[in-house]
């Protein structure tokens, strides 16, 4: 799980989004190769967008995207820009 920089971000989003297969939802831009799940939330507010990877289910990739999304805005990430 890694912050990403509004500029980042944004590359990384439509890159995502135009794979084929790829999934948007309320909990970002996602895609799947083999048991390979890659998830970018959506940047909100003060919130940065978080880039979430691993070798999970899709639901357990969209539930740590629900409770990135819930966290209060941390104090050490305040200068990144979302």
């Amino acid at each position: 799980m890694a912050p990403l920089e509004g500029d980042v971000a944004e590359a990384l989003r439509e890159q995502l989004g135009d794979t084929t297969g790829a999934v948007v939802d309320r909990f970002g831009t996602g895609v799947a190769a083999g048991p390979l799940r890659v998830l970018l939330t959506p940047c909100g507010g003060d919130q940065p967008s978080w880039l979430l990877v691993g070798t999970v289910t899709d639901d357990t990739i969209r539930t740590a995207a629900e409770q990135v999304l819930a966290l209060p805005q941390d104090p050490l990430l305040a200068g990144i820009d979302s």
